[in-house]
């Protein structure tokens, strides 16, 4: 059975911008990153996403080898609520945080990180200089955080808050080394005419040329 819609979209490798159709790939970059020293070990990650994606991995024999993630991911062994997790336990990433939808019971537990929930709360933060970012910084962003947290059918938030999330993204990304886009192909909640909305409005807002144009491979 194919893994749907697995792949690279766009990449700029100068600009360390990567833009996938599943998000546990983000993990492969990540340690690609490492691996040419864009990165150093033990990484802040900026996780912006309407899940936490905060599960435990269950994969033994860990590696930071880029090529072993690859073939993890490609197994099923690293999935799109495990990755990050694999990446603390590789030293990738040292420390988390996170803007995604409140926690509902175990759902979206983010123990022992903080979830600031909206990217424009963060940046207010770090504007008023109450937190601050190292170098070593990675943003990583899925398409459906701009699904709205309240609503308990499928809809989208209102098009002035999401231009007004991607423009506190984009200040985010002026710290990021690394910053990796899934668009959530994968994520059979939405429809694809929402999906392309959001799309549409984050290529048009997100302060890097980025395209959408190009529809992930799948792999079996």
């Amino acid at each position: 059975m194919a893994l749907m819609a697995f792949g690279d979209i766009f990449r700029d490798d100068d600009k360390k911008v990567f833009i996938i159709g599943s998000h546990q790939l983000a993990l492969y970059y990540w340690s690609i990153g490492v691996q040419e020293k864009t990165l150093q070990k033990n990484a802040i990650l900026i996780h912006i996403d309407f899940h936490s994606d905060f599960l435990n991995h269950r994969v033994s024999g860990i590696s930071d080898n880029p090529n072993e993630i690859l073939e993890q991911v490609r197994r099923r062994k690293i999935k799109n609520d495990t990755f990050i997790k694999y990446a603390i336990s590789v030293n990738i990433v040292n420390q988390v945080i996170f803007c995604c939808k409140p926690q509902n019971g175990e759902i979206n537990n983010v123990d022992p990180y903080v979830n600031y929930i909206s990217p424009v709360l963060l940046v207010g933060k770090v504007l008023k200089k109450d937190l601050t970012f190292p170098e070593n910084l990675i943003l990583d962003i899925d398409l459906d955080f701009f699904v709205d947290f309240e609503c308990e059918t499928m809809k989208l938030k209102d098009e002035s808050q999401i231009i007004e999330e991607i423009e506190a993204i984009n200040v985010l990304f002026q710290y990021a080394k690394v910053t990796t886009i899934s668009t959530s192909h994968d994520w059979m909640t939405w429809d694809d005419e929402q999906r392309e909305f959001v799309q549409n409005l984050f290529e048009q807002y997100f302060m890097s040329p980025v395209s959408f144009s190009c529809n992930p491979e799948r792999i079996f």
